[in-house]
């Protein structure tokens, strides 16, 4: 009966021959007849919630949602193929009026927060951006752009602030805690790591561990070694350069191309460069 009833609301709200909308023990929240959803499929289990505010607006989007976990799109939202996967007790806000196109987001046991007025997109020559939660929050405050991949694990914690710029190929991983300010430009293909990413084993544990996990090969089990990274505001970080664990940037710092700051602190409008080439 419940089921039947969800139905007969999204056909009234959906044109239902392009979209296909499963639903278990689930509550699904449509605040606005004129949301837009076109060639959508979107799969509610385990007592999981979907809230759409005014104005959201779906185009070839995926969504499932699972184990009561929640999924809340604020007002005039745009998301254009996209994916998202969210489950164990998981939740996800998006603010109002952001513009997600070719995005992918898996969040499990985990929570991402993004705030009003973001874009996030892949970019003119990288593969969609990736933002991965499993045992981790993510806090991401308004006006950005966003092309970039994320990572969180092991309850790491990731903050951005407003009016940054991050480009393709540039990759986040927390597993403990990274802040970035605001007003900042990262560039492509940059690291911005505050973890070892892998932790060190005996040949005989990784023989057990790979063997036991085959295909997947190198997920962690412990915790890798960990130190939080701060970037302040104003900052400009070249192509290329690694942003490593336990390092601390002010404001106004410029880190050249291809440098490499780690487990160091870079004052308020210093320049980070790598060493002076050699000639052999």
């Amino acid at each position: 009966m419940r089921f039947r009833k969800i139905k007969r609301l999204l056909r009234d709200l959906f044109d239902f021959s392009r979209n296909r909308i499963y639903t278990g023990d689930t509550s699904v929240c449509l605040k606005d007849p004129l949301a837009k959803m076109q060639h959508c499929r979107i799969k509610l289990d385990g007592d999981s919630r979907l809230n759409l505010k005014p104005g959201v607006r779906l185009d070839h989007v995926r969504i499932q949602i699972a184990d009561g976990s929640c999924l809340t799109i604020a007002a005039g939202t745009i998301l254009c193929d996209v994916d998202i996967c969210i489950w164990n007790h998981s939740s996800v806000s998006i603010g109002e009026r952001c513009d997600i196109r070719t995005v992918r987001m898996v969040v499990e046991n985990g929570k991402a927060e993004i705030g009003s007025d973001n874009h996030m997109s892949p970019g003119e020559k990288a593969e969609m951006p990736c933002i991965n939660v499993s045992h981790g929050s993510i806090f991401i405050e308004d006006h950005n752009n966003l092309k970039n991949t994320i990572w969180v694990r092991f309850g790491g914690v990731l903050h951005i602030g407003r009016f940054n710029c991050i480009n393709e190929g540039t990759e986040l991983r927390c597993d403990d805690s990274i802040r970035i300010g605001s007003f900042n430009m990262i560039s492509y293909n940059c690291d911005i790591w505050d973890t070892n990413t892998h932790s060190r084993y005996t040949l005989e544990e990784k023989q057990e561990m790979f063997a036991g996990t085959f295909p997947k090969i190198g997920l962690e089990k412990v915790k890798p070694k960990t130190l939080p990274v701060v970037i302040g505001d104003g900052n400009w970080i070249g192509k290329y350069a690694c942003i490593l664990k336990g390092t601390r940037i002010g404001n106004n710092v410029s880190v050249g191309t291809r440098a490499i700051a780690s487990n160091m602190d870079l004052e308020d409008g210093r320049t980070l460069v790598p060493e002076k080439s050699t000639v052999l």
